[in-house]
């Protein structure tokens, strides 16, 4: 029997250390070099929530994404050019820096301007109507990045015009990098029924081509490069009030859910504020035995549709499937990334990750000892809408 002493001990528990640190560093600049792009969203507004939801630049994980996107500068009206949007964040407390500062990390930082409330009026449309003021756009925008840090610009007009009548002018990805494609929000409060937020495929009642499979497709018969297109899924919900609580399926008439306790937005649940809501108040998770569409919950006169990790990892395999440039989230900061309820950080970045970048993600997790995989919910609600198997499996389908 040989004896060892502390000190040999400790020097192999050092060395363990170090082949660890050494292993780990390797893994995160494979991962860093992951040929699918993960495009994230960052908002500057998140980190006035309450309650937990509180969202800072700091708590952006930079192992799992390729490039972050800042939302959101603004078009300014009278000028047409780019300004800040929260002066109070982006400037005063240093939000641009502090994101910019992941590039140090081999991370791509881009700025977006526009978004949904930015886009109301005529701005844009008088922006692209004349050269001369896309000129000058184009001259100023440059001259934002280089103050500020930022590599790109997302342009998020929402939504052009022509694209409702039909877009003709050339192909589509002539002029960009990639195509941010926003494969979600088909259904929600402003259709008066239930609906999925981001269904794969069709479902009965569905409304026809609402849905990811048709959009992405649509985009290739325009004309589109692969490559380039970039798939959104939602780390959120669509939230309903029912008419009746005893009529809780798809399709079922309602009024706008009851706002989250953190996100605050009627109509609106935070993927973190789902899977509270069904770890700690035991809402019924209905879940499509043929993966057409990501699990609703309900519970009394309350509803949402989402996508949990199984869904959006079918999602990762559909991007690779079809040969796609990657994934695109909404956003940061409705992903679990406290890790609330008890499965881990960041469940569905993490469930893009594991798929997208071939395997290094579990060997991380290995190391950092994070579980491979997770559900925070058990079983599923029987609704006898679905007893029939009334959905039949699509495969992918390339053109």
């Amino acid at each position: 029997m040989v004896s060892q002493s502390s000190s040999d001990r400790s020097l192999r528990h050092y060395k363990l250390e170090e082949k660890s640190a050494n292993q780990l560093l390797e893994l995160e600049n494979e991962f860093q070099t992951c040929h699918s792009a993960r495009k994230w969203y960052f908002t500057n507004w998140a980190w006035y929530r309450q309650n937990g939801g509180k969202y800072l630049p700091e708590d952006i994980d930079a192992h799992l994404c390729s490039h972050i996107v800042y939302g959101f500068a603004l078009l300014n009206r009278e000028t047409l050019t780019i300004q800040p949007h929260d002066s109070w964040a982006d400037l005063d407390n240093h939000f641009y820096e502090r994101v910019v500062t992941y590039r140090s990390r081999g991370i791509k930082v881009n700025v977006a301007m526009g978004g949904w409330n930015d886009s109301a009026g005529d701005k844009y449309t008088r922006l692209v109507r004349t050269a001369a003021a896309r000129s000058y756009f184009t001259k100023n925008v440059i001259s934002f990045m280089e103050k500020y840090g930022f590599e790109g610009l997302d342009l998020d007009w929402e939504y052009p015009v022509c694209w409702q009548v039909g877009c003709k002018k050339g192909r589509p990805d002539e002029k960009e990098d990639w195509i941010a494609v926003m494969t979600y929000d088909y259904h929600g409060q402003w259709d008066k029924k239930t609906g999925h937020v981001a269904p794969m495929y069709d479902y009965p009642g569905n409304v026809e081509n609402f849905k990811v499979n048709f959009s992405i497709n649509y985009w290739l018969q325009m004309g589109a490069e692969r490559k380039k297109l970039i798939m959104g899924m939602p780390m959120y919900g669509q939230s309903f009030t029912l008419a009746q609580a005893s009529d809780h399926g798809l399709n079922a008439p309602y009024g706008g859910g009851e706002a989250g306790e953190t996100t605050r937005a009627r109509g609106f649940l935070s993927y973190y504020e789902i899977c509270a809501y069904i770890q700690k108040f035991g809402w019924n998770v209905v879940r499509d035995p043929r993966g057409r569409m990501g699990p609703f919950a309900f519970l009394r006169d309350q509803w949402v549709s989402f996508d949990d990790a199984p869904m959006i990892q079918h999602k990762s395999e559909y991007v690779k499937a079809m040969s796609l440039g990657g994934a695109m989230i909404w956003a940061l900061d409705l992903d679990d990334f406290k890790n609330v309820c008890n499965c881990e950080s960041y469940p569905l970045l993490k469930a893009i990750n594991r798929d997208a970048c071939h395997g290094v993600v579990e060997e991380l997790h290995q190391l950092w000892n994070i579980p491979g995989n997770c559900t925070v919910y058990n079983g599923a609600s029987k609704n006898p809408k679905f007893a029939g198997g009334l959905f039949e499996l699509v495969k992918f389908r390339q053109y």
